[in-house]
This record gives structure tokens, sequence and C-alpha cells, in this order.
């Protein structure tokens, strides 16, 4: 089965807009859903890539929902003659999305800082596999790289320092 290229079927579908246009609208954004989730990434990537990074990791299907509904409520009231117009909209409706983000982001309270001093301090015991508490060592007890005489053998002095009983 051969389909015909997408920018022909967009173009039926907003030369098929004026007459109904909720059906329209949704078979038009499910037809170009592909190409705009493209754009999407290629706006994040080259234009926002600082955005993809902790602590907002924006991900293209995020903005990519952004836009399609920026995109159903400007094709309501709008309408685009040509598949190029189409995709400017839709360009248009990106940087939209993401100053709308930001100001979310500005509108919610910052994290509080956290004191060291506020911090738990490690258990004296913990839980294996099988939920027995065992005892957690002692920093004094705590394993250490072995020391290397000039030989190349480990020091015995070394070893038995390191020797958890």
């Amino acid at each position: 089965m051969h389909e015909e290229p997408t920018t022909v079927l967009i173009q039926r579908y907003l030369d098929a807009l004026p007459t109904d246009t909720a059906p329209i609208i949704r078979e038009l954004l499910e037809r170009a859903v592909g190409r705009l989730h493209m754009l999407c990434a290629t706006f994040l990537r080259k234009g926002y890539p600082r955005l993809m990074q902790p602590p907002v990791n924006l991900e293209t299907d995020e903005l990519l929902g952004g836009v399609v509904a920026g995109l159903l409520t400007a094709l309501r009231t709008t309408r685009s003659p040509t598949v190029p117009r189409f995709f400017a909209l839709a360009n248009q409706h990106m940087p939209w999305q993401l100053i709308d983000l930001a100001r979310r982001l500005d509108e919610r309270p910052a994290a509080p800082a956290l004191a060291e001093s506020r911090v738990a301090a490690a258990p004296a015991s913990t839980e294996d596999q099988d939920g027995r508490r065992t005892a957690a060592p002692l920093a004094s007890q705590a394993w250490t790289a072995p020391s290397v005489s000039a030989s190349g053998t480990a020091c015995r002095s070394a070893r038995r320092a390191r020797r958890v009983t």
C-alpha cells in the first residue's frame, strides 16, 4: 500500500477546514504529529538544550502536547492556506509554550536549602535481604587499600590492620 506524502495530505485537510472544523482539525493534527514531533525535538535540542537537563527535564512530548493544544485553539479561529504557513504557526507556538513553562516554574516556590545539621545520621544497623538486622561497620573498621612495598607486594602489617573480626 502506497501512502501519499504528508505534505499533500495536510494540504487536503487545510483546504477542507472551512467546511467541518472539529474532525478535520483532529485528522490534520494526527497526520502532522510526526513532523511536529520532529520540529519540537529540533527546537528543544538546538535552541534550548538547557531545558532538557535537570531540574526541568523537559521532554519533546511535553512540548508537543502544548503545541498541539495551542494549535487546536488557533485553528478554530485562523486558517492556514498552505502547509508552510501551518508549520510556521506551529513554530510560533513553540516559544510561547516554553515561555508559559518558564512562567509556571517561576511561580513555584523554591525548595528550601537543606542544612547539614538537619541531615539524619547513618543507621546503626541495616537489614539484609532476608530482613535480618546486621550491625553497620564502624568507621575504624572501614576497608582501605593495601599498602604496597617497593617490591610490589602488600605489607603484612597493613593486612593485619584491615582485618575485621
